[in-house]
């Protein structure tokens, strides 16, 4: 997409968000700020055009919503801002969240976090390969860009785009087959790390090898 043409796209997302009635345009304008008094949520453009969203719970100070990726289709960006303002609104986004210690598996899953530089990634998949090991799910977990996929893709199981890279789902899937996913918006920006090791497990491995199935 030329460059002016993407310009528009941001205009177009930066007038819909300024337009909502609690928003609050920032001294720099390219910040916009929304509280109801609980959480605060951050709207920000950047750039060649990256929009970042982010909530922060007053009370505990924790960030239970961030995200950042270029704008490429209105439609779709608006989508993943109306996901901030329901997590603004205390509402969990993602899936329900699993309890991993209800899950074994004989089998070692290697899975591999992509996005554009493999930075955004690392945070995600630190946590993942956290979350596996409280829980003493064999898996291990890595990040790269989407550079290094040629030279690592076929020492994992798993390959998860990262949402910033999820529109190259299809290439990638040409490249090295259907291991290849995308991690849902909401699980990504909601840090629902357990949600999506489970469905690596479950994909990886399927009936070649028992999974305790976690209970909901």
């Amino acid at each position: 997409m030329i460059g002016k043409e993407q310009s528009l796209l941001t205009g177009e997302v930066y007038d819909w968000v300024a337009s909502m009635e609690c928003a609050r345009i920032g001294e720099e304008p390219h910040h916009i700020y929304f509280d109801n008094g609980s959480r605060r949520g951050a709207v920000s453009f950047y750039e060649g055009y990256i929009i970042e969203l982010s909530v922060e719970d007053e009370e505990t100070g924790e960030t239970p919503f961030y995200i950042h990726f270029a704008i490429r289709d209105v439609k779709e960006t608006k989508d993943r801002v109306r996901l901030f303002f329901r997590s603004l609104e205390g509402e969990m986004v993602g899936q329900e969240r699993i309890d991993l210690s209800t899950v074994r598996t004989l089998c070692l899953t290697r899975i591999l976090v992509s996005c554009s530089c493999g930075i955004t990634s690392s945070y995600f998949a630190l946590l993942m390969q956290q979350a596996a090991d409280r829980a003493g799910l064999r898996a291990e977990v890595r990040a790269v860009g989407l550079e290094a996929l040629d030279q690592l893709e076929e020492q994992y199981d798993q390959i998860l785009l990262a949402p910033q890279v999820g529109y190259m789902l299809t290439s990638c899937r040409e490249r090295y087959g259907d291991k290849v996913q995308a991690i849902d918006i909401a699980d990504f920006a909601s840090r629902n790390v357990e949600h999506v090791l489970w469905q690596a497990v479950q994909r990886a491995h399927g009936a070649s090898c028992p999974i305790m199935r976690p209970l909901y």
